[in-house]
């Protein structure tokens, strides 16, 4: 029986029963018993017969049930925004009132929010019906709601002057008192403005633009300001998602070229560091017996260096020691790993061999960029709506900081802080899902290339569409498996969040009283411990996929299963996981600058975008700039994670084909690349060391 997972067969030795498998002609596909009383049968093709598969059958349905209920949760609550929620509360701008223009009941015909000027030094006039002159400051602290935005200084608004407050009565026993307080209004003439993002109006005069726009370069006033101009360089912006693509692939090929040299430079800046920074503090030492200095200079040859030094003779030979011993050990591990180093090259290698093998996986990036975009887009619309179900109240920070009435705060009701968290919740789920769909895809994808055997001019066969049918295989039968991945990482991620908001609290609280809080401490230890634990759970949530995408087994056992063969490899499987996390943020890094940095170079030096006369004209091209490198960031880290995913199936595949040879005394197959194979054949005492190359070929 199964351990958990709410169907599956039972326990068998997973090789025995793959090679049980291919025997069956197609038309004599197995059938599997699933919940509910339904059956699930699966036809292997020839990809997935060489790949030792098992017929797919449903795993884990009770966590997909679980998934879909969710999924009706978030629709009520969604209904729920619809009707009490209004988006207007968002954008709209509040008079100093309170009163969202456009919106409330007493403005609802005065959509935009106009700043008035500030009265002229002097007395008011006596005659209230008199017009006052306009001033060049603004009153940013009362902004008053308006039918249209002035064009002219010929018509005109009522707008504060001023405030005063008397004392009417004063108990003389308990001291508490009434007072009276008397606004003041005039009416004052407009100014030139022009409407701005369909509800401010904007100065169009320099001295007034300026001391309202100095008071929104920061910020989310800032992102307002200049959203708009951002949308209009779309053109801009499409050229550096395909630079960044471009980009990407261009850093895949690289790697595959060059993942030796890269790999054993690695090795030796690790070595070298440490051991001639400790030669140097020991050097430093002993040539002067003293350290009086804390940064002396010290001649090597000539050459001037700052060596730094604690000013303890003792101490500053027990540093260099430690730094000496550091570059010891990591020669001598590099010595006694070679065979585990040879195994993160030759999975390097072939994963980019995969890559560039299979021109649908090449296009996965592409599209999973696209599929979490318009999740996320899907996911930040309805948690907006959701937000504008509670009540706008305006935040003051001061009109020095911020323009009265584009900030604003939303007090909730008890069942509507329920709806967020549960939204919330829900929304990390389905984003951890689609995570975990991409990487049993790749993963899929990956083993059947693996197991497919070198021709004799030493390349792999041919695999027809493999993206597209893993990603037919894990929405028929594993969507549930991959559900009950993301729910464990979804979980992890909550308690996180919660202890985040705890340790923020204790801070605080700390700051506050100024004492040392036990429970900061508390949190800020549990908040470390979960994210190690987090760590290990994606790293065996990735690798239980690929065993899901072989074996076909529910969640838990496949994760037994994979943690099995783990530990079997775990010096060349963590030695891997270290060079690819060098790999894959040296990658993000040089793709988000590059990327920025192309199109910094675009926008200024193109026609179409630096000219002003242009219709794609970039107006604001550090912000544009800004954004071309986030989505720099974005596509880099999809190939990157693409890349690690197809790494990892690549290493997991060639030690489950070992295991699996071994115990059945079989030589490594003509599937395996070049240089795993070798790997493969000096553990068994036979064949010759591998010279650096890829040459695949039938033996």
């Amino acid at each position: 029986g199964q351990s958990c997972g709410s169907c599956g067969s039972g326990k068998r030795n997973p090789r025995e029963s793959a090679r049980e498998v291919t025997a069956i002609p197609k038309k004599d596909s197995k059938v599997h018993k699933i919940g509910f009383g339904h059956q699930a049968t699966h036809d292997l093709n020839d990809d997935e017969a060489a790949a030792w598969h098992r017929p797919h059958h449903c795993t884990d349905v009770g966590a997909l049930v679980i998934f879909l209920l969710g999924l009706v949760g978030v629709g009520w609550v969604m209904n729920y925004a619809r009707t009490h929620g209004d988006l207007r509360r968002l954008y709209h701008g509040l008079n100093f009132y309170g009163e969202l223009c456009g919106v409330d009941e007493r403005v609802a015909s005065e959509p935009y929010l106009y700043w008035c000027t500030k009265p002229l030094s002097g007395a008011l006039p006596t005659n209230v019906e008199q017009i006052i002159s306009p001033s060049n400051t603004l009153d940013l602290a009362h902004p008053i709601c308006v039918v249209s935005c002035p064009t002219s200084e010929a018509t005109h608004h009522s707008c504060y002057q001023g405030k005063e407050t008397k004392e009417v009565w004063r108990d003389p026993l308990t001291d508490s008192f009434v007072e009276n307080v008397t606004y003041t209004f005039r009416l004052v003439a407009d100014y030139e403005t022009k409407a701005f993002a369909g509800h401010y109006c904007l100065p169009l005069t320099a001295e007034r633009l300026t001391q309202l726009k100095g008071k929104m370069e920061w910020g989310s006033q800032a992102l307002m300001l200049k959203a708009g101009e951002v949308i209009r360089s779309w053109v801009a912006l499409l050229a550096a998602f395909i630079l960044s693509v471009i980009l990407g692939y261009a850093y895949l090929f690289f790697i595959g070229k060059f993942v030796d040299e890269l790999i054993y430079i690695f090795i030796g800046v690790a070595t070298l560091l440490p051991l001639v920074a400790g030669l140097a503090i020991l050097f430093k030492v002993f040539q002067s017996g003293t350290t009086e200095e804390f940064l002396e200079h010290v001649r090597f040859g000539g050459v001037s260096a700052r060596v730094p030094s604690t000013g303890n003779k003792e101490i500053d030979i027990g540093i260099a020691v430690i730094l000496m011993s550091v570059g010891f050990l990591v020669a001598t591990a590099a010595c006694c790993l070679r065979h585990s180093i040879q195994l993160i090259i030759g999975s390097i290698e072939s994963a980019t061999e995969a890559l560039f093998a299979m021109p649908t996986l090449l296009l996965a990036p592409i599209g999973s960029v696209i599929a979490k975009m318009v999740l996320l887009a899907v996911e930040i619309v309805g948690f907006v709506f959701l937000m504008s179900c509670g009540k706008v109240s305006r935040m003051d920070v001061g009109p020095e900081v911020v323009p009265g009435g584009v900030t604003r705060q939303f007090k909730y009701n008890d069942d509507e802080v329920k709806y967020l968290a549960f939204y919330g919740f829900m929304a990390l789920w389905a984003l951890e899902l689609l995570f975990a769909f991409e990487q049993f895809v790749l993963a899929y994808s990956t083993q059947l290339w693996f197991f497919k055997d070198y021709d004799e001019s030493g390349r792999k066969g041919f695999v027809a569409f493999p993206v597209l049918r893993g990603i037919a295989i894990g929405l028929k039968y594993h969507l549930g498996t991959l559900a009950l991945g993301s729910l464990l990482l979804t979980f992890l991620e909550a308690i996180h969040f919660v202890l985040a908001m705890v340790y923020k609290r204790a801070q605080e609280a700390e700051e506050a009283a100024g004492t040392c809080s036990v429970s900061k401490i508390l949190a800020g230890c549990c908040c470390c411990c979960l994210t190690c634990f987090e760590c290990f759970i994606r790293f065996m949530n990735k690798n239980a996929y690929i065993v899901t995408a072989v074996e076909s087994e529910p969640f838990c056992h496949a994760a037994q299963i994979a943690f099995n063969v783990v530990a079997n490899e775990i010096a060349a499987i963590g030695g891997l996981g270290i060079a690819l996390k060098v790999f894959v943020v040296a990658g993000i890094v040089s793709v988000t600058s590059l990327g920025g940095y192309l199109t910094w170079i675009l926008v200024h030096s193109l026609d179409i975008f630096s000219d002003p006369s242009s219709k794609h004209f970039v107006a604001a091209p550090e912000y544009v700039t800004a954004v071309a490198a986030i989505i720099s960031a974005i596509v880099s880290a999809t190939f990157m994670v693409m890349f690690d995913m197809v790494a990892d199936t690549i290493l997991f595949c060639w030690a489950l084909d070992r295991k699996y040879r071994s115990e059945n005394g079989l030589p490594a197959g003509n599937n395996v690349p070049s240089r795993l194979k070798a790997l493969s054949d000096l553990d068994e005492g036979v064949g010759e060391p591998l010279v650096n190359g890829n040459n695949n070929g039938a033996k």
